[in-house]
């Protein structure tokens, strides 16, 4: 669950920023290292209930465990999967040099993650996130 702020909202969805840090953003030593990074994103959720909300409102974002884990697999593992698939598949049945499988690989895993990027509207069906209000401190 992460906690965000409403920016925006429209008839069925709510537009929320969030606040991305770093791991070690929270650390002691953080202005030492120069590693405190911290990048605000800004999320459009669908809800039915979008009216009930207002700008400037803190809610927490949830997500299901299903939808977690649909996401890591076509963003990570079905990516790494193809990556080591076309490695084998090119230094091992096509006799390609390990270079020219290597970058034969990696193109394969970039028209892959273009491939993802005109299949958003199909992921926003099944991955569902959701909104609710934080409960006052």
């Amino acid at each position: 669950m992460k906690e965000g702020i409403i920016t925006a909202v429209k008839k069925n969805e709510v537009t929320i920023e969030i606040l991305c840090r770093s791991a070690c953003s929270e650390c002691a030593q953080k202005n030492s290292c120069g590693l405190s990074d911290a990048i605000k994103k800004k999320i459009i959720i669908p809800t039915a209930d979008a009216s009930a909300y207002q700008t400037g409102e803190k809610v927490i974002i949830g997500i299901s465990s299903a939808s977690i884990a649909l996401s890591l697999f076509f963003a990570y593992i079905l990516p790494l999967f193809l990556l080591l698939l076309g490695i084998v598949i090119g230094t091992g049945v096509l006799n390609f040099s390990e270079t020219l499988s290597a970058v034969v690989s990696l193109s394969i895993v970039i028209i892959y993650y273009v491939g993802l990027k005109f299949l958003n509207k199909w992921f926003q069906k099944y991955i569902k996130m959701t909104v609710r209000r934080k409960a006052v401190d």
